[in-house]
């Protein structure tokens, strides 16, 4: 988990000088080997299918090709300043590809906690993903929030006939 929080830090500081420089030109890696040795970990991370098991095949197949794209661009080069306009962009894109789907797997991550079952003194096991969460949290404040009139063919919700 710690991982990913470094490795979309660091990718957002990339983007984030990158959108402050006014361009795609700005995108720097301080160091090369660190960051191609932290795509080396996602990609073993993602292979051993333990941590990512909820990310779908499509998904990591983007990831790889991504990664391989990254790989190709800055393999034995000492500095980003090395690559031309066209491989900068290229990087960037690539980067991009694997920060959305490191993000899309965490809105995926289970989470699972124990609740009391309504009426009675059960506890059981609830686990939804990030995501479920949000949604329901959205649904729930959206049901709240909706506006409750009486139609007047209806009483309280009951059909006339």
């Amino acid at each position: 988990m710690r991982r990913i929080a470094l490795i979309l830090m660091l990718a957002l500081a990339t983007v984030a000088s990158a959108s402050q420089q006014g361009g795609v030109q700005a995108v720097h890696i301080a160091d090369i080997e660190s960051f191609l040795a932290q795509q080396q970990a996602i990609r073993a991370d993602m292979v051993s299918a333990k941590k990512f098991k909820h990310v779908a095949d499509f998904d990591k197949r983007q990831l790889y090709a991504a990664q391989d794209e990254m790989f190709a661009l800055l393999t034995g080069r000492n500095s980003t300043d090395e690559l031309d306009s066209d491989q900068l962009v290229a990087l960037y894109n690539a980067q991009e590809v694997v920060n959305s789907v490191l993000a899309e797997a965490e809105l995926d991550r289970p989470i699972c906690e124990r609740q009391t079952v309504l009426g009675s003194r059960r506890i059981q096991t609830v686990c939804l993903t990030v995501r479920e969460r949000r949604d329901l949290e959205t649904a729930s404040r959206q049901t709240m929030l909706k506006v409750r009139t009486c139609d007047p063919s209806q009483v309280c919700g009951e059909v006339r006939e």
